[in-house]
């Protein structure tokens, strides 16, 4: 095969992944979670040290430092979509009448 035509294989390959990325249809939001989560990682089974965290929120997720096998998590608040005495902000405590 000579060269030229290998460039143009290649350049015909890159044209068409580069195509399929520009074309691809967006993608749908990710649906909010029932429940706010946090789950704490630790160094070892006897859960001594920590060495990060998960955070599930009601809008994403946060993660920090680095995830085992030693793991603790609890269900903080249920989520939900605010009413319109509210902002934007999908969260709610147990302890108000209103949640916002």
């Amino acid at each position: 095969m000579s060269t030229r035509r290998r460039y143009a294989y290649l350049a015909l390959a890159a044209a068409l992944v580069t195509l399929a990325f520009v074309v691809s249809p967006p993608r749908e939001a990710a649906a909010m979670p029932e429940f706010q989560i946090l789950c704490i990682y630790y160094s070892d089974a006897a859960h001594t040290t920590v060495v990060g965290n998960r955070f599930v929120s009601c809008t994403g997720i946060s993660n920090t430092g680095i995830q085992t096998a030693f793991v603790n998590c609890i269900q903080l608040n249920r989520c939900y979509t605010p009413g319109p005495e509210c902002s934007d902000a999908p969260w709610c405590d147990p302890n108000h009448e209103v949640c916002c």
